[in-house]
């Protein structure tokens, strides 16, 4: 059963996979467009993210070795970073002579994606799975342009009690979960349940999601 991905997800993922990747050397990327499976080849093991929508996951696995079709990059990691909520994973690379060189996982909706960039701004090279849509393209050549969610506030859980009970409580319980998603970072349809079915209510929920917002991320 795929992973469903909501940004605190990523922020934690994103955490795991800076702890173990970054300042690794890094061999060649590999995009699988038949299976949707993109694999990043390190020395010592490789890290495959499965982008297909029926299987998407991510694990480490044993090192491969890089075929001829594969992009080759004699680089080493340099950061792995998630912008605060949102469903993006960026491996950013050490430097060429041509610019930044990004590998860009999008684990938003149904549009599970991989792309390298390089140069500042980025500019797409490789893309998994070509897209074209009214405001966003997926496809060799285009500027790269990231999805970016509807503002949401508490990035770092600056919402106080008052405004927390001011927004969810003067609206009707059936509507609460998508006001909740609608205005506070972090949230989602897979913890609106557990933010609002906290035992000591709407008070109880707003300690649940300070934490969470506060917290540091966690292994997973």
């Amino acid at each position: 059963m795929p992973i469903r991905w909501d940004s605190l997800l990523v922020r934690h993922t994103t955490n795991e996979l800076r702890r173990k990747l970054e300042g690794t050397q890094l061999r060649a990327i590999r995009f699988d467009r038949r299976t949707r499976d993109v694999l990043l080849i390190l020395q010592e093991k490789t890290l495959l993210w499965r982008l297909h929508p029926s299987r998407g996951h991510v694990l480490f696995a044993d090192p491969i070795t890089p075929a001829k079709s594969d992009y080759h990059f004699r680089r080493k990691i340099r950061v792995v970073e998630a912008p605060d909520d949102e469903r993006i994973i960026r491996f950013g690379l050490t430097s060429a002579s041509s610019g930044p060189v990004d590998l860009i996982i999008e684990l938003v909706g149904n549009q599970w994606n991989a792309l390298i960039t390089e140069g500042d701004p980025g500019v797409t090279r490789h893309v998994l799975w070509r897209r074209k849509g009214k405001a966003i393209n997926r496809a060799v050549g285009q500027p790269y342009t990231p999805f970016t969610s509807p503002g949401r506030i508490g990035l770092k859980g600056e919402v106080a009690l008052a405004e927390w009970l001011k927004i969810l409580g003067t609206v009707q319980s059936e509507e609460r979960a998508a006001t909740l998603v609608r205005t506070f970072a972090w949230t989602s349809s897979l913890n609106a349940s557990t933010l609002l079915g906290t035992p000591g209510g709407l008070e109880a929920g707003h300690a649940h999601w300070l934490a969470m917002a506060t917290g540091e991320p966690e292994p997973v």
